[in-house]
């Protein structure tokens, strides 16, 4: 009788998962396609199976179930799980590439750094891992050592239009308006569809004293990001700069319904 309930216990397990069943592999399966139909909880519950069955081998369970942790704000969840990839794997460059990608979003530069340094070690030509440390050296004023980067990164990547926004940007730091100019015209005609490089345009052209090119410009980033309040405080700048007060008064009541402190101070300098 007990032989009889012990063979209908393992005849129903193997019904359930397969005799050959390998419970790392099979959950993480699972959970591979919960995120294929963008179901991330039972996502994280499979690979979080996947883990207990095999916690020392679950690279791929512990990369996975951080990038839901990240996608879901729970930072530190995220955190932990990039750190055991690290642990089982110390070469496995995506787990350090994930890892200084939730750096950023915490503002950690400088262990976003440490990461990026070494998924460069693994892999020199990483495009990713280069422009990321590219926008780093920006935020600190480098713009040599952006430049260098990006430059790299186009070599690579010719069509990558983020390279050529960065590339701009470093340009614009050190007062090369020509060159950060053609460097957002290059990146708009490689993603039409981004803002942000029709405002570093516009606003470049503003300091150029190229208002109307400025304004045309600054038209499109706001027609693709209408609640952007910062741009709208630009433009508003750009019409008095025009000598168009009431245009730009009323671009600074707009951008103050929309919580921008420069646009309540301009207004109330300027707007009397």
């Amino acid at each position: 009788m007990r032989l009889s309930i012990k063979v209908f216990v393992i005849f129903f397990i193997c019904s359930q998962l397969g005799c050959d069943h390998n419970p790392l592999e099979h959950y993480t399966a699972l959970g591979n396609d919960a995120i294929a139909i963008k179901d991330t909880l039972s996502a994280i519950k499979y690979y979080s199976r996947a883990i207990d069955a095999s916690p020392n081998q679950a690279l791929s369970a512990y990369k996975s179930r951080g990038a839901c942790y990240s996608g879901y704000g729970k930072y530190n969840e995220a955190m932990r799980d990039f750190d055991m990839a690290v642990k089982i794997s110390p070469k496995d460059k995506e787990a350090y590439s994930f890892r200084y990608i939730l750096k950023q979003a915490l503002s950690d530069n400088d262990g976003e750094m440490k990461d990026i340094s070494t998924v460069l070690q693994l892999d020199s030509n990483d495009i990713y891992a280069l422009n990321a440390r590219a926008v780093i050296f920006l935020k600190k004023g480098d713009y040599r050592l952006a430049i260098k980067d990006c430059n790299k990164v186009i070599l690579l990547c010719k069509n990558y239009s983020i390279a050529y926004n960065n590339r701009g940007l470093a340009f614009k730091g050190l007062n090369n308006f020509d060159s950060a100019i053609r460097d957002y015209t290059k990146a708009i005609e490689l993603d039409p569809n981004d803002e942000s490089y029709y405002y570093n345009r516009g606003v470049t052209y503003g300091v150029y004293k190229k208002y109307d090119l400025a304004i045309i410009d600054l038209n499109k980033a706001i027609e693709l990001d209408p609640k952007d309040a910062q741009k709208l405080c630009d433009r508003g700048c750009i019409y008095y700069a025009m000598k168009k007060k009431n245009e730009a008064c009323n671009e600074w009541n707009e951008a103050i319904k929309l919580g921008n402190g420069d646009a309540n101070k301009y207004l109330k300098q300027f707007c009397k």
